[in-house]
């Protein structure tokens, strides 16, 4: 009676052991907006335990190697979102409908990997969920144990950091911000577009230090009688800086947040009451 009385507490302490550790896993969760997963199919585009990123599959429409192209894209700046690049990938999974061809326009993939290739697997398989894709790509990344962002010195003055060439790669081109200092209260930047062999200036962009604070001035080609509209920097924590102008019809905030020295996350949104109306940019230094 005692040895079974004893194997029932045992194995009902184990039971509730196990039953904790199933249940007390600390996981993040990342959607491809600002929501944290779908809910109509039931997934999470990332989850980041600790300092590991496990990504979704991806896909991209268009021929072959176009898909292929853009689904690195997407990868790409979904990596950025968390200050890593492909250099923090250890493991890929490729499934696709057609071995031959992935075999093929590899050296697309092989180019954002810059010969720093992770362990990798390529699977054949029939179909995927939309039916004219035919390449999904996973991913897990590793972040360093330290991260760059806490180890960058803090600064209220972005021109500290802004300085130089950001690219960010799109499946349409690519954007490119460029910055120079014109005085110690000025840095004029211009964003670009580049598509085909063809650049397109889309703004023109003055970075102030005034008497009562700092002003982000953008004058968008096309836009607003060719006027500029002022942002006034509301904060400035860790790096990441936020431009506010509630009069403005959108954006009304802009926001630049430096992951690392060399990658930037920077968005525009409806501020706080309209976090749902955003856009994205994903920018590494190249100069």
């Amino acid at each position: 009676m005692k040895f079974c009385l004893l194997l029932f507490i045992f194995g009902s302490f184990i039971s509730s052991t196990f039953g904790q550790l199933s249940t007390d896993i600390p996981k993040e969760k990342y959607h491809w907006g600002i929501i944290t997963q779908d809910t109509m199919y039931g997934y999470a585009g990332v989850v980041r335990q600790g300092n590991t990123l496990y990504f979704s599959g991806v896909t991209a429409s268009g021929d072959f190697p176009t898909q292929v192209n853009k689904v690195y894209i997407t990868h790409e700046n979904n990596l950025k979102r968390f200050g890593a690049t492909f250099q923090n990938v250890v493991k890929e999974t490729v499934f696709t409908t057609s071995i031959d061809s992935i075999k093929k326009y590899t050296y697309i993939r092989k180019s954002f990997y810059h010969q720093d290739y992770p362990a990798a697997t390529w699977i054949g398989i029939n179909e995927l969920f939309l039916p004219d894709r035919n390449i999904e790509v996973e991913l897990i990344a590793q972040l360093p144990s330290v991260d760059p962002k806490a180890s960058m010195k803090e600064v209220t003055w972005p021109a500290e950091w802004l300085q130089g060439q950001w690219l960010m790669n799109t499946p349409r081109g690519q954007i490119m911000e460029s910055w120079s200092v014109l005085s110690s209260n000025n840095i004029l930047g211009h964003t670009y577009s580049i598509s085909n062999g063809d650049t397109s200036l889309i703004e023109s962009i003055n970075l102030l230090k005034e008497s009562d604070g700092i002003y982000y001035v953008p004058i968008v080609k096309d836009q607003n009688q060719g006027k500029a509209t002022r942002f006034k920097m509301t904060s400035a924590q860790k790096n990441t800086f936020v431009f506010e102008n509630h009069t403005h019809d959108f954006p009304k905030r802009i926001v630049y947040d430096f992951k690392s020295p060399d990658i930037l996350h920077a968005w525009v949104d409806g501020g706080v009451d309209m976090l749902s109306k955003r856009s994205d940019f994903f920018y590494h230094r190249i100069r």
